[in-house]
């Protein structure tokens, strides 16, 4: 069973100049311990790791390292209908089953996370 665990970026005038996150489990969320209303866009774990051991979550903008000839720069993103992650050009482009993000697919091409929508919206 994966860990249930959630990143969440702290709204612009809780984080200047640079942007911040924290991550909660879901017992920590289940507390109330916290306050949620300084954080926003909110992100899943997926339970998975890149090549590196970086956790990937949702929105995370990934490469592959292995076969492929022009890497290019893909946004991990969750389709609620397929129950799935999928890696997609942008978090709006439909979701194709050979685009799911698996143990094999993080295996056979390498997937390295190398920034996420919100710090680095110049890479899509």
């Amino acid at each position: 069973m994966r860990e249930h665990k959630y990143r969440a970026w702290m709204k612009k005038e809780f984080s200047l100049p640079k942007a911040t996150y924290d991550t909660f489990t879901i017992q920590e969320l289940m507390t109330g311990k916290h306050n949620f209303s300084k954080y926003e866009n909110w992100e899943e774990y997926t339970g998975l790791k890149d090549k590196n051991g970086v956790e990937i979550y949702e929105f995370d903008l990934i490469k592959a390292t292995r076969h492929t000839s022009n890497p290019k720069t893909r946004v991990v993103t969750y389709d609620i209908d397929k129950g799935a992650y999928f890696v997609v050009k942008n978090s709006l482009e439909e979701t194709k089953w050979n685009d799911c993000l698996t143990r094999e697919q993080l295996t056979r091409f390498g997937y390295e996370v190398i920034g996420n929508k919100y710090q680095n919206k110049e890479m899509l």
